[in-house]
């Protein structure tokens, strides 16, 4: 876990996590004390606030439920070793190229950019 942090901070540059909110869909993951120390070393927001508040998963729903519907119609699935391949094709396409009305019709990378750029 910690490791896959440090990556995605090197990858966007991030040497502050202040304003960054990490969700974990795995109950074990966040009730660990070491998820909880490393939120406060590594400083970013666990997304998780309290049980069932949906609200705190409610982004990472709403991508679960795109991927569901939209991952089907744009790589059509042959086998296992096809979903393997095509989910990181997804997930790029995704973050890079999928416009979003709730980012002002930006992929999430241009919001990004465009956020950081203003910040």
């Amino acid at each position: 876990m910690e490791a896959t942090i440090r990556q995605a901070m090197e990858a966007r540059q991030l040497t502050d996590l202040s304003q960054v909110i990490i969700h974990t869909d795995q109950g074990n993951v966040y009730r660990s004390y070491r998820y909880h120390q490393l939120s406060k070393v590594l400083g970013f927001i666990p997304s998780m606030s309290r049980k069932a508040n949906c609200h705190d998963n409610a982004m990472i729903e709403c991508f679960f439920s795109h991927l569901k519907v939209e991952f089907s119609l744009l790589f059509p699935m042959l086998s296992v070793e096809q979903l393997m391949e095509d989910l990181p094709k997804y997930a790029t396409f995704y973050a890079k190229k999928r416009s979003q009305k709730r980012l002002g019709f930006l992929s999430p990378s241009s919001f990004l950019t465009t956020y950081f750029k203003s910040a």
